[in-house]
């Protein structure tokens, strides 16, 4: 019998604990920030989307009047579609990424991440609901293809001794931008509308552009520095 220690013995003992030891690691591992860094600004962003996308759908476009369909049938609809896109943009995914390669993945991400900035600008600005719908589609459909990218470049940039507390950390970090990045933009919402609030959605997920293009030139000096010179005989 190994009892459980007493910091982990409630849920807030284990996040109080997860995180003494997440900033021990940073401490030592400063190439974990970027990490940390990703995980926060989406958790920021996240919240604020989650909450107006469909509300802007309702309110700043009329639905088209076919069948008497509901509203709630309407974004039933729509959600069904923007799964069964992102699942098979999913299987091209797996065809035509190499999912071994940090590198890959970390240009993968910041690809991905870059469109995901841009379709939350173009979906705040759409002039025409189907316009809106489509862009919708792109973000729902980004969104999926990140998670799996993100989790499995995770784990090539972490050893095996400290993955699950850097993975659990990068959930808290999440979790706490969602907490912290929810209200201001609902205070935009209502002071200049839903169309402000989702672009601040998109301004405020741009600095993840930066840590992917950190990690990318360290990875790429890492590979540099790994290749054996070659010497030219004369």
């Amino acid at each position: 019998f190994h009892p459980t220690p007493a910091e982990e013995r409630s849920t807030f003992g284990q996040m109080a604990d997860t995180l003494r030891a997440g900033v021990g690691l940073v401490r030592v591992r400063p190439a974990l920030i970027a990490i940390l860094g990703i995980g926060l600004f989406f958790g920021l962003y996240s919240e604020g989307f989650d909450r107006l996308g469909d509300a802007h759908l309702l309110k700043n476009f009329t639905l088209p009047n076919f069948g008497g369909l509901q509203p709630v049938a309407w974004l039933g609809i729509l959600g069904l579609i923007s799964s069964l896109i992102s699942a098979l943009a999913t299987r091209v995914m797996e065809r035509k990424l190499d999912m071994t390669r940090s590198q890959s993945l970390a240009r993968a991400s910041f690809g991905l991440s870059a469109l995901l900035v841009a379709c939350l600008f173009g979906f705040a600005l759409a002039g025409n609901f189907v316009m809106a719908v489509v862009i919708n589609w792109g973000i729902g459909t980004l969104r999926t293809l990140l998670g799996p990218i993100n989790s499995t470049w995770i784990n090539q940039h972490i050893d095996s001794q400290v993955r699950a507390t850097v993975i659990s950390m990068s959930s808290q970090v999440d979790a706490l931008g969602q907490i912290v990045g929810g209200p201001p933009v609902g205070f935009i919402g209502e002071r200049l509308g839903i169309r402000a609030a989702l672009m601040s959605s998109g301004l405020i997920l741009s600095p993840v552009l930066y840590f992917y293009a950190r990690i990318i030139r360290a990875d790429n000096r890492a590979a540099s520095l790994s290749q054996p010179s070659l010497e030219i005989e004369a």
